[in-house]
Parts: C-alpha cells; sequence; structure tokens
C-alpha cells in the first residue's frame, strides 16, 4: 500500500552520487536538525542536490515558493 499511495501523490525520486549522501548529515546540522547518517540525511542530501542545479530545480518544480518536509530516519550510532 505505501508504493501505491507514494505514486498517487505524484511521488518522484533521485539518484546521488556516494559524495552528496556525505554531505547530508553536515546540511542537516548547518539548519539546525539532528546528528544523523548520510542514509539517514538522505532526504537533506537531495534537497541540497536539488537546491544547487537548476534543471533539477526545474525537473522537481522546486521555487523559492515551494515548502519541504524532510525525514531523518536514523540517529547518529556508536561504533
Amino acid at each position: 500500500p505505501a508504493v501505491e499511495i507514494l505514486l498517487e501523490h505524484r511521488a518522484q525520486s533521485l539518484l546521488l552520487e556516494e559524495w552528496q549522501l556525505e554531505q547530508g548529515p553536515v546540511a542537516l546540522r548547518q539548519y539546525g536538525g539532528p546528528a544523523s547518517t548520510p542514509s539517514g540525511a538522505a532526504s537533506t542530501a537531495g534537497l541540497v542536490a536539488l537546491r544547487s542545479d537548476q534543471g533539477m530545480r526545474d525537473t522537481y518544480q522546486l521555487d523559492e515558493d515551494s515548502v519541504v518536509l524532510i525525514f531523518n530516519t536514523v540517529g547518529t550510532v556508536d561504533s
């Protein structure tokens, strides 16, 4: 059911390189978010990638009036 709901609402995905994913936790902390891992902050990394590329902003219809909800799915992991 989850995929059906996402498709119903025209959810889209994007592909990021590993170096872009590594930027996610850094950006999340810069914006006042919690400490996280690259996989946990993948949505933040995606937003950073979108913001830095006009073609991607156009494709995803992201502009100054857009409202974006970010999910952080993983906190820091103690090793």
